[in-house]
C-alpha cells in the first residue's frame, strides 16, 4: 500500500495558516514507525516509570555492558543531561552522548572475555541498586554494585554510580 502526502492546515494566528507535508498522514497520531524498537525498549516504554524494570530489561534483555546494541539502548534510556560516575574514571561522564561512547568503548575493551551477569536488583520505581559479576566460561571476575535513578520529569536514567570491587 502506498501512501500519499499529505496537505495539512493549521492556524498560527486569526488570520495566518501554516502548511506543512506528510509523508505518513496517521504518524501524528500514531507515531512515526519508521524505526522499529526493540522488545525491550517497548517494554521499557510501557513501563516507564520504574527503575527496576528499565535496569532489568537494560542489562539482562539489551545486554547493556557487554553489547554494542545493549550499550546503544542504554545511551537512549538515558536523560540528556545524564551524570554516570564510573569509578575507574576521574571524573564523572555527564551527557547522553559522553555516557554512550563511554559504555560503547568498555564493551569493545571487554570483547571475548567474558559476560556480565546480574546477580541481585533492589525494588524501585525512581532509583535502584543492583550486584553483578563479571564472568568467563571457567571462573568469576570482577564483581561490583551499580545505582541508577530517574529523571522524575521524563522517566529516563540521569544518574548512574558504577563501583566495582578494589
Amino acid at each position: 500500500m502506498r501512501v500519499l502526502p499529505v496537505l495539512a492546515l493549521a492556524a498560527t494566528a486569526p488570520t495566518a495558516w501554516t502548511f506543512s507535508f506528510s509523508s505518513n498522514p496517521l504518524a501524528s497520531i500514531f507515531g512515526d514507525s519508521s524505526s522499529s524498537p526493540s522488545a525491550a525498549a517497548k517494554r521499557r516504554d510501557s513501563r516507564r516509570t520504574r527503575a527496576k524494570d528499565i535496569v532489568t530489561d537494560l542489562v539482562v534483555e539489551e545486554n547493556c555492558f557487554a553489547s554494542t546494541d545493549g550499550a546503544v539502548a542504554f545511551g537512549e534510556a538515558c536523560d540528556v543531561n545524564v551524570i554516570y560516575e564510573d569509578c575507574y574514571e576521574p571524573q564523572p561522564i555527564v551527557g547522553k552522548t559522553a555516557v554512550t561512547n563511554h559504555l560503547l568503548a568498555k564493551v569493545a575493551s571487554r570483547q571475548e572475555k567474558g559476560g556480565f551477569r546480574l546477580d541481585r536488583i533492589s525494588d524501585g520505581d525512581r532509583a535502584c541498586g543492583f550486584a553483578w559479576t563479571w564472568t568467563t566460561d571457567t571462573e568469576e571476575g570482577l564483581r561490583g554494585t551499580t545505582f541508577v535513578e530517574l529523571n522524575p520529569e521524563n522517566g529516563k536514567i540521569f544518574f548512574v554510580r558504577e563501583i566495582p570491587e578494589p
